[in-house]
């Protein structure tokens, strides 16, 4: 529906800012709130996820002829869960080496780090006995944290890539967008 006032490209790229803005409210949200302070950061991070994720099929097919968009769709929709499997799995992965690197050198602390990754916080006392557990929070939130500032650096990066580069080419991908939408 927005694609017929903004280009696609201004769409996403807003909905990348939107999602940016929660680590932004996450600084706001005092250390053990009750739930009802999650509810403005997940409802932002839904609404800034929901707009570039609706145009991405149609965009994705839009740039090939009517009578293979069937085809486009099932490629598109099996690299997208592919891509989603390896982010999640670099993602862990750095978490866990950012919270190692908390934790220290030994074995011991890559058993932990692994652990503390996967939510074992038992299990991470049981690998590094010398820790407390609040110390294993601590060392888990640190690189939580690292890890967000990261992220959030990635997305600002591709909002303005998007702006930047998807504009130029707004008109045609914008209409052929608002049509998969509409069927």
């Amino acid at each position: 529906l927005l694609t017929r006032w903004l280009p696609a490209a201004t769409i996403c790229s807003a909905g990348l800012v939107i999602s940016y803005a929660v680590f932004c409210l996450k600084k706001k949200i005092p250390v053990g709130s009750d739930h009802v302070a999650l509810v403005a950061p997940l409802l932002t991070i839904g609404i800034g996820i929901s707009l570039p994720w609706g145009l991405m099929d149609g965009l994705a097919v839009s740039v090939v002829p009517k009578e293979r968009a069937g085809m486009a769709t099932g490629i598109f929709s099996t690299t997208r869960v592919a891509g989603e499997g390896v982010a999640l799995a670099i993602v862990s992965a750095v978490l866990s080496a950012l919270t190692q690197s908390y934790l220290g050198t030994s074995h011991e602390a890559i058993v932990a780090a692994q652990r503390l990754v996967t939510g074992d916080l038992k299990g991470a006392g049981q690998a590094l006995s010398g820790m407390g557990e609040l110390e294993l929070i601590h060392a888990y939130n640190d690189a939580f944290g690292l890890l967000l500032w990261f992220l959030t650096g990635i997305t600002v990066l591709t909002a303005i890539v998007i702006f930047t580069f998807m504009g130029r080419g707004a008109g045609k991908a914008g209409e052929a967008a608002e049509e998969s939408i509409a069927v």
